[in-house]
């Protein structure tokens, strides 16, 4: 099966591409804790995030993801066997906004309070 791969990493033709292990260590304090949560909730059958290739189905879509990519290299890539798991990874950036635009939410309200907090 061919899928499409954004990698900081220079491959050439024919070069096994792995896992870096990095994916969670390089997430903000918000991302984690959202990652933190869907760790809970993942069925034990599914490996962690951090021990999984990530690529996208579509061109399309990894090219989305490739322009947020600093220094990011698209690949189009063979893998053999099935997939482990297929997603979306917008639903995730949806759970990172709703987290964020939460936050934001209870900042506002605290500024408009005369509340203190010693």
């Amino acid at each position: 099966m061919n899928a499409y791969r954004v990698d900081r990493r220079l491959f050439k033709v024919g070069d096994v591409v792995t896992q870096t292990g990095e994916y969670l260590r390089k997430l903000d304090c918000e991302r984690a804790l959202v990652e933190e949560h869907l760790r809970h909730k993942r069925p034990d059958r599914k490996p962690c995030r951090d021990a999984v290739l990530f690529v996208f189905e579509s061109r399309t879509a990894a090219e989305r993801f490739w322009t947020k990519e600093i220094d990011g290299k698209l690949y189009e890539v063979k893998f053999q066997g099935a997939p482990l798991h297929r997603g979306d990874m917008n639903l995730t950036e949806e759970i990172y906004r709703a987290r964020a635009d939460a936050a934001i939410a209870l900042c506002a309200c605290h500024d408009k309070t005369d509340t203190e907090f010693v």
